[in-house]
């Protein structure tokens, strides 16, 4: 992994290259609190090489999932985390400091999505293979929507086309799953545990992160690239909102998948091809 030096720094003399290496922290990183092209790549390398283990983990079909490899993968990939400096690291207060670019926040966010993405496979690959617990899916999954809205709130921020050009991916990429979730959580509710953290999320920020999700895809054109997946999901989040929404008073959280007209989520020609990996949606959502 290349070491946090500006590009400046490294096409310099030696004494200045020097100076630069000497004032590196002891992860590699400078002490500038500058975001240089290196230190993208190196933060991208991390979230990289955790994905790059959690696909072989998945695809590999000669021998089974072992849960305490996935537990391995998801404590390095916090610890990793924690090693990077805190001016490289997405912070909620970034979304109304005035300090922080555009370019910056954008990075920061985008950075942590992805953080956030591995972790849901470690949480749905755990969930797959014997995890009964879905608390730190559901959490996860809250976290990746919420601040997929929080990126499209702030779409106008943001006057690069390479970059507006990516946001209707970014539905798709880290809204869709996550809410594919949460839409689970809404018609089969995980049973209450004594949790604060858990407990702080209230179903009614579910759905209210789900209809801002719904409205986000509903913002991408029929003619864009994803149009068409972006109308599927928007389709498929519409339904289960409408029939949680519209379940009899004393219903709540009772009856869901006996009631639900599966048929009516199911917009043809629309083949599942994004949404066969997570098995969110269909009668057993085992």
């Amino acid at each position: 992994m290349p070491l946090d030096i500006s590009d400046e720094d490294l096409c310099s003399d030696h004494a200045t290259l020097m100076r630069a290496f000497n004032s590196l922290d002891h992860h590699g990183w400078n002490t500038a609190g500058e975001i240089y092209p290196t230190t993208i790549i190196r933060v991208r390398h991390m979230i990289a090489i955790i994905r790059d283990e959690l696909i072989h983990v998945a695809l590999d079909n000669r021998r089974p999932v072992d849960p305490s490899q996935l537990q391995d993968i998801k404590t390095r990939q916090i610890e990793s985390m924690s090693t990077i400096p805190e001016w490289v690291k997405y912070n909620p207060d970034n979304l109304t400091d005035p300090d922080v670019d555009a370019q910056t926040l954008y990075f920061r966010i985008t950075l942590h999505l992805d953080y956030l993405k591995n972790l849901f496979f470690v949480e749905r690959l755990l969930h797959r293979h014997g995890q009964f617990d879905k608390k730190d899916l559901v959490l996860t999954s809250f976290g990746l929507v919420k601040l997929t809205v929080e990126l499209w709130n702030r779409q106008s921020s943001f006057d690069n086309p390479v970059v507006i050009r990516e946001f209707e991916w970014q539905l798709l990429e880290y809204g869709a799953p996550g809410g594919g979730i949460l839409c689970q959580e809404l018609l089969q509710p995980t049973p209450t545990v004594i949790d604060p953290s858990y407990a702080r999320l209230k179903r009614s920020d579910v759905v209210q992160q789900l209809s801002l999700l719904v409205g986000f895809l509903d913002w991408v054109p029929s003619s864009a690239p994803a149009g068409k997946s972006c109308a599927n999901f928007k389709h498929l989040i519409q339904r289960v909102l409408d029939h949680h929404l519209n379940e009899p008073v004393g219903m709540e959280g009772r009856g869901n998948l006996e009631t639900l007209d599966w048929a009516s989520l199911l917009p043809p020609p629309f083949r599942f091809g994004l949404l066969n990996s997570f098995d969110w949606l269909g009668p057993s959502l085992s």
